[in-house]
């Protein structure tokens, strides 16, 4: 479970976690042998289009997809096999994109990751490895998969 997830008794914890038991395994299967990079952004996002209802809502689209990462994208692609993108409440950082990488190519991907950091300096902070722990399905207090 997430960390923070509480529960009085094991059996009030297998109670939780039984329905979702396909679920968790699956996600345990899809980590294992992988490790977390975490690349954190420099900068400041730009305030959302308001010029309409439909800029607005793409310009925010566009910002949950982090397109300031796009260049250490580019140059990790080949080791990437998933990706989460969330906001940082960092001060200075605009978000964070999670990457899932095969534990046999984490010295390629650091190796890539450096290169294009040396291209853009200053903007990205590469974290990891570590465990996967963004790629963990959240069970919630009633525990449902989120």
């Amino acid at each position: 479970v997430r960390f923070g997830t509480t529960a009085a008794t094991r059996a009030e914890l297998a109670s939780l976690l039984a329905p979702h038991a396909r679920v968790l395994a699956a996600a345990v299967e899809r980590v294992r042998g992988r490790r977390q990079m975490t690349v954190r952004v420099r900068g400041k996002r730009p305030s959302p289009d308001r010029s309409s209802g439909s800029a607005y809502l793409a310009s925010l689209v566009r910002a949950a997809a982090l397109p300031e990462a796009d260049a250490l994208r580019r140059a990790v692609a080949k080791f990437l096999i998933d990706e989460r993108v969330e906001p940082s409440p960092r001060a200075g950082f605009i978000g964070a994109v999670h990457h899932l990488v095969d534990a046999r190519h984490v010295d390629a991907y650091l190796a890539a990751a450096s290169a294009a950091g040396r291209r853009s300096p200053q903007k990205f902070v590469v974290t990891g490895p570590m465990m996967p722990f963004a790629f963990a399905p959240a069970i919630d207090g009633a525990g449902d998969p989120s």
